[in-house]
């Protein structure tokens, strides 16, 4: 009679051990299968389901004095209610930065009511921009500081006011020339067209806003006082 004889188990490579080893398991007990037993496997967590994102974030309209005030602007100079809109936000902090109603940094001439105020400007020497206080203009309301403003462009900066159809454009025009800018900031005009943009101040402007705020005659328009970002 021939006696059966069993056979030894198959040895396991050295790098399949190893392998082993490394993942934490221990070799399977089926010859036939490369592969490691996972009862010793740490426990894998389950993978977080992805949520599908919610509605994007609208952005906050202007206050109504605001928007009254910087379309009342454009009827009276032509100035884009949409780039005084982004003027205001980028220039104010959207109206948080505005010491003597003047959210526009407006610097006062000689005999004009005036604060004097912490602001930066370009080094005379051309090395930079240097931290230095200078008189900013004070007026009665925003209104006043509105149309101060727009005046001051309407009759300043002659390559905006080509532009004054194509706000973008007319934004742009405002650091058109390189010996009179409006802004020391060479990002100027990409900052201000960017809060347009983010914000859609474009449906402000007259020729789109489907009901025309009424002019705003209030002078004592309420504002947040604190130091201009000029």
């Amino acid at each position: 009679v021939t006696m059966a004889t069993a056979r030894p188990p198959k040895r396991r490579s050295q790098s399949y051990q190893r392998y082993c080893a490394r993942v934490g398991s221990s070799p399977a007990r089926s010859p036939s299968r490369r592969r490691c037993r996972t009862d010793s496997h740490p426990t894998r967590k389950a993978s977080t389901p992805k949520t599908s994102p919610g509605p994007a974030r609208q952005p906050a309209a202007p206050p109504p004095d605001v928007v009254a005030a910087a379309q009342q602007t454009e009827r009276e100079t032509g100035v884009p209610t949409s780039a005084t809109l982004g003027q205001w936000a980028l220039e104010s902090g959207s109206g948080k930065h505005t010491p003597g109603n003047n959210p526009f940094g407006i610097k006062a001439r000689e005999g004009q009511p005036y604060q004097l105020l912490w602001t930066r400007e370009k080094a005379k020497n051309g090395s930079g921009l240097v931290r230095v206080q200078q008189k900013f203009r004070k007026f009665d309301s925003l209104d006043e500081a509105f149309r101060a403003r727009g005046t001051l462009l309407s009759k300043n900066y002659p390559l905006a006011m080509a532009n004054k159809d194509s706000p973008d454009a007319f934004v742009a025009g405002l650091q058109a020339d390189p010996k009179h800018q409006y802004a020391t900031d060479p990002n100027y005009t990409s900052k201000v067209t960017g809060t347009m943009k983010r914000n859609n101040y474009y449906q402000y402007d007259l020729k789109n806003s489907n009901s025309l705020t009424k002019p705003n005659n209030d002078a004592s328009l309420r504002v947040i006082d604190g130091e201009p970002s000029v």
